[in-house]
């Protein structure tokens, strides 16, 4: 063992000496520290705000912005773990109710189910009537004229039998294959060329053929998002429009990474742009106007939007899918014709839809781009392919030869002055249930009502949605029941022109009757389907049940369609 002098200095001294060293320890440290700290502070707190905007901030708009505060909430809980199974457990019989209006709706008189492809051919005359039988289920639903929208066309013999000559010659037809197909080209050429003219489109417009008016919208903006990025730099673009705009376009924007600023509405502000101004910065690309819109039929300011366009150099979509072959002959009908078209300067993108108002076979509409280097950025071009080399311009370049043939027959054998004429039909019915509308003690126009082809009223001592419940149950009228608020419209065209008459006098009749008696209306299952939606004020839940329509939609049975419901979880 060690000898320890307890009297030596230095054993008495070691408890100063240590406790100064420790000190003189800890002072350099904490400076070191201090030092090192305070410039990674400089570093963390711009990477945690930069977190803080690009991930947290974002989130909370989604969360916030829009909703109600029970969605608000609801969005919050759901992102506990496992608390969107109990939701969904708390709304089963929600799900169930859906499920089986769904069932009724769809299944419950369907006959003879073909589940899987037959070992032999069904014998043709078979085959034809079975066809016939499918074909008459729903004849009656569209031949009778009381509906709105959905059937455009009249029962005009004549007029059907050349689309249906036109389809048949290009049954087998495509538009891709131009070396076989060159009479498909020619005819698609002929149609884009007259759409152009209608809109009143120059040299420096160019119009594509696409399958429907969701395509043709789709189109617009994956142009507006490629030239964005290669004209602006634009990464994260966004378009500004209203909650009345066509439901492609949010659809599109969740499709291609655009991100959605759907303004809503307020009273009669829709027609006006100016609510748009907080919405736009250096990232939108467009907004977008209506001629006409659905819910409401309304024809937007598009002088107004082309104006803003213009002031911030973006581009301007204008939804002619609804009223397009309408307006395009407006001018001959009426003094005051709104604009809708590329007449109006900083138009930069039209969509139209000819299998409407322009009475050709479903399936076919026209997108219309000005100007060329917008058109430009559209295109794609593969010169690695195994196969061969090629280029298109939309997404669907196989269309049907077909559709694109009765497309053709029906504009050029109805011609400009056969468009006029049904137009001017169209507009005077129009007008008629208008005025019985506004007169009418317990009924109000609702919006504008600008448009050529459409009247959207509410009610004022009756409730709207129970009045076209009624009309179909005592009349089998079917109107178009529209929510945020909750609206009726009857789209006018050449298929109900004739029973404006009627429609009116069923209408006066079930108003007074609703009027009396509030609830003495009976809803059909589809109906019901409406009715449940109506009272589910959170958007996340209400987008999970109209899954509901989807799964209904590729069962065959009713016993099928409850095993989906079955595997809910």
């Amino acid at each position: 063992m060690w000898d320890l002098d307890i009297n030596n200095t230095a054993y008495q001294e070691f408890p100063e000496r240590f406790i100064a060293h420790y000190t003189s320890l800890a002072e350099t440290t904490d400076k070191f520290l201090s030092e090192r700290v305070s410039k990674l502070t400089l570093i963390l707190i711009p990477v945690f705000l930069f977190l803080v905007f690009k991930y947290v901030i974002p989130k909370i708009k989604e969360i916030v912005v829009g909703n109600s505060i029970i969605t608000i909430v609801l969005n919050i809980l759901k992102m506990i773990p496992g608390l969107h199974i109990l939701v969904r457990i708390l709304l089963k019989s929600k799900y169930k109710e859906l499920y089986e209006a769904m069932a009724g709706f769809l299944l419950e008189k369907r006959e003879n189910v073909f589940e899987v492809l037959p070992d032999r051919p069904i014998a043709i005359e078979k085959l034809k009537k079975r066809i016939d039988e499918i074909q008459e289920s729903q004849y009656e639903k569209y031949a009778n004229g009381l509906h709105s929208g959905s059937i455009y066309g009249s029962e005009d013999k004549k007029f059907n039998q050349r689309i249906e000559h036109a389809m048949e010659k290009f049954s087998n037809a495509n538009t891709f294959d131009l070396d076989i197909h060159k009479g498909v080209a020619h005819m698609n050429a002929d149609v884009a060329n007259s759409a152009k003219k209608l809109f009143n489109g120059d040299d420096d417009t160019h119009c594509i053929i696409t399958t429907g008016g969701t395509e043709s919208i789709l189109c617009s903006l994956a142009a507006y998002k490629l030239m964005g990025k290669k004209e602006r730099g634009i990464n994260k673009p966004n378009i500004v429009f209203y909650d009345t705009a066509h439901a492609a376009f949010p659809k599109g924007c969740f499709f291609f990474g655009i991100e959605p600023r759907m303004v809503k509405t307020k009273d009669k502000s829709y027609t006006s742009p100016e609510p748009f101004r907080p919405y736009i910065d250096s990232n939108t690309v467009a907004i977008i106007a209506s001629g006409c819109n659905y819910a409401h039929g309304g024809i937007d300011d598009v002088t107004a939007f082309g104006k803003m366009a213009l002031e911030y150099g973006i581009g301007l979509h204008v939804d002619n899918c609804l009223g397009g072959f309408c307006n395009c002959f407006g001018d001959e009908i009426v003094d005051d014709m709104f604009p809708f078209d590329f007449r109006t300067p900083g138009v930069t993108t039209i969509s139209a839809d000819t299998h409407k108002y322009g009475y050709g076979p479903k399936g076919n509409s026209c997108c219309l781009i000005r100007p060329k280097k917008l058109f430009d950025a559209l295109k794609y071009t593969s010169i690695d392919h195994s196969g061969v080399p090629f280029t298109m311009d939309h997404f669907g370049d196989f269309r049907s030869g077909a559709i694109l043939a009765g497309t053709w027959a029906a504009m050029f054998s109805l011609g400009y002055s056969g468009y006029v004429e049904k137009v001017r039909k169209i507009h005077e019915e129009t007008l008629k249930v208008r005025k019985f509308v506004d007169q009418h003690p317990d009924l109000k126009l609702y919006g504008p009502n600008n448009s050529l082809n459409m009247v959207c009223f509410d009610g004022i001592n009756v409730n709207p949605i129970k009045v076209s419940l009624k009309l179909k149950e005592l009349y089998d009228w079917k109107l178009s029941e529209c929510q945020y608020p909750c609206v009726v419209h009857l789209l006018v065209s050449d298929s109900n022109v004739e029973k404006m008459d009627k429609f009116i006098k069923d209408l006066s009749e079930v108003t007074d009757l609703i009027r009396q008696e509030p609830d003495g209306y009976k809803a059909s299952d589809y109906q019901k389907l409406y009715g449940a939606s109506q009272q589910i004020t959170d958007a996340s839940i209400m987008g999970d049940l109209l899954y509901v329509v989807l799964d209904s939609c590729y069962s065959t049975t009713k016993d099928d369609l409850m095993v989906s419901f079955n595997t809910l979880h």
